[in-house]
């Protein structure tokens, strides 16, 4: 028997696949914007729902993942992902909207870059990342990456914001061990041992704790600009941490950076809207200042607002001003005068309740 030829038919199969990939663009990186077009919870009453966000980190070369904090939900995977702008050039697809990762839901969304998943089908060569055009996160990247620390003391880990000098601010619940574990400090290849000057008694207000550290190997670091006028309700802000690092590799660590809004704010709490998962604590809060699109650290990432059965909000969570401590810590590495730290301590009833989050109970 005779069978026919078809020498087309393994072409004419993956054709589809070339036309797609003429139509994807690679993405721009992190700190770009994007829009995400899904139907959340596949209910057609939500059919081609628009959220926006940036995105908050590149994970690959090539690259392999985006994370973003466009809020999404369950059903939206599969959603086209586009740049934001009159063009909408789709870059991605959503892969999964929710996740569990070490103990909590994960809050950040995780896209697929079209355009490196048809190049590895059709073994082609995929286009590297665009560079950020006429984005104002574009000059401020370096600038939060050079302030911004991992931390790590035991198995607990956060964030740290440099100010100069071999200090570092962090959280006191991220350093809790710090007596009979190692702690040190991570920054653009560079690790470190670091020791604890000051930290806040456990549970307590305002949950600060300040590190010492080899100057010296911290030099290729910029101490963070604290800003001496306070948040304000409604402006947006930035986060920034390190919620997912690999531990073997951490020569091309920066952090996650989420964009969001100040909700509410009073003298002794900022609560903002930018996603913030574990590896946040410690972090900063930044306001973007314009027009010379510089950074400067409004607060210090403390908690997410936890629900009484554990369901942890990544979308609310606090930080302690700067205005609450920036003139003790600036006095200290001045002159050395450990009396003046505990000017950071604060037992007014008040305080301590409203950072217990009393009377303040989630009801879900």
């Amino acid at each position: 028997m005779v069978y026919p030829y078809y020498p087309s038919t393994r072409v004419e199969s993956l054709r589809p696949l070339s036309y797609l990939l003429d139509v994807v663009r690679p993405p721009t990186g992190r700190g770009s914007t994007l829009e995400v077009h899904s139907t959340p919870f596949g209910c057609e009453v939500f059919l081609n729902a628009v959220t926006r966000g940036s995105i908050c980190g590149v994970v690959g070369k090539k690259p392999s993942l985006l994370l973003t904090d466009a809020a999404t939900a369950l059903g939206s995977e599969g959603g086209p992902v586009f740049t934001e702008g009159p063009t909408k050039e789709l870059i991605g697809t959503v892969v999964c909207a929710v996740s569990w990762c070490r103990g909590e839901w994960v809050g950040l969304t995780l896209v697929a870059p079209l355009i490196s998943v048809l190049a590895a089908k059709l073994r082609v060569a995929p286009q590297p990342p665009r560079p950020l055009h006429k984005h104002p996160l574009h000059d401020v990247l370096g600038e939060i990456d050079a302030c911004c620390v991992l931390v790590r003391c035991g198995h607990a880990w956060g964030a740290g914001v440099y100010l100069g000098g071999g200090y570092v601010v962090t959280c006191a619940h991220v350093v809790t061990q710090y007596q009979t574990h190692k702690l040190s400090v991570y920054c653009r290849g560079v690790s470190e041992t670091a020791i604890v000057r000051y930290k806040t008694p456990d549970k307590k207000a305002y949950d600060l704790a300040l590190l010492f550290t080899n100057p010296e190997r911290l030099s290729h670091m910029k101490p963070a600009v604290l800003s001496t006028v306070p948040a304000e309700k409604g402006e947006s802000v930035l986060a920034a941490g390190f919620p997912y690092y690999n531990e073997f590799d951490l020569t091309n660590l920066i952090p996650t950076i989420t964009s969001g809004h100040v909700n509410t704010v009073s003298p002794s709490m900022i609560q903002t809207s930018c996603c913030v998962q574990s590896g946040f604590s410690g972090g900063p809060i930044f306001r973007l200042t314009s027009p010379q699109h510089r950074v400067e650290v409004l607060g210090i990432i403390a908690i997410n607002v936890t629900s009484d059965g554990g369901a942890c909000f990544p979308y609310v969570n606090m930080a302690v001003p700067v205005t609450v401590f920036s003139d003790a810590l600036t006095n200290y590495i001045l002159d050395k005068d450990e009396t003046k730290l505990a000017m950071i301590e604060n037992n007014k009833e008040m305080i301590q309740s409203q950072w217990r989050l009393m009377p303040y109970r989630s009801k879900i």
